[in-house]
């Protein structure tokens, strides 16, 4: 259970090796010296396996690997424009690396190399979430200059033009750092399109009056 929470390999492997035990006790145990003991026995080699990977997870290595791959999806969705599509293609190589290691059977034995390429992918997604805070306030810069390059707005009483000011520098940017963080610039970048609309039309038709 706690391998498929985690979007790990191996469930199927922990699971025949958990009936197989139970069969042997079934039969009162009293093969389980034989079938244990038996120098080819792939059980023996499961019931390591399954130890080093109980002792892994017991370290917090499935949330680690679970983080891991939730950036690696995240990042894989973001949409192809500006500071998301660079995040996108700058990655790639190390999203790349880390869905090899995750995909292992002995991902355990790979721990500080997803922990590390984990880390590395985060800080990533904190950079590029701070890039795109940046694009929004440049955008929001830029849409506010051109409302008041306009004829209508030069023609306003200034009265109009406070109250349409005051609007527009009531546009915030939340911070962000992570992938929760960007979807929420994301959906925040719609927004300011709309405001910004609307903002456009408002002064278009306090000036026709």
């Amino acid at each position: 259970v706690e391998l498929t929470a985690a979007r790990l390999p191996g469930a199927d492997r922990a699971q025949s090796l958990s009936k197989r035990l139970g069969q042997i006790l079934d039969r009162d145990a009293s093969d389980a010296p034989a079938t244990l003991g038996a120098e080819d026995s792939s059980m023996v080699d499961d019931l390591v396996w399954a130890r080093e990977v109980r002792k892994a997870l017991n370290d917090g290595l499935g949330a680690e690997c679970l983080a891991a791959a939730t950036l690696c999806e995240g990042i894989s969705q973001l949409p192809e424009i500006g500071t998301l599509e660079k995040l996108k293609t700058s990655s790639e190589s190390l999203r790349s690396e880390l869905a090899e290691l995750l995909a292992r059977e002995d991902f355990h034995q790979v721990d500080s190399a997803i922990r590390q390429r984990k880390n590395d992918l985060a800080a990533m997604v904190e950079s590029a979430a701070a890039d795109f805070g940046k694009e929004l306030r440049v955008y929001c810069d830029q849409q506010t200059d051109s409302i008041q390059a306009t004829t209508e707005w030069s023609e306003l009483p200034e009265a109009d033009k406070s109250e349409f000011a005051a609007r527009l520098h009531a546009v915030t940017i939340p911070e962000a750092n992570d992938l929760p963080g960007i979807r929420s610039l994301m959906n925040k970048r719609l927004e300011l399109e709309a405001e910004f609309t609307a903002v456009r039309a408002a002064v278009i038709a306090r000036w026709q009056k």
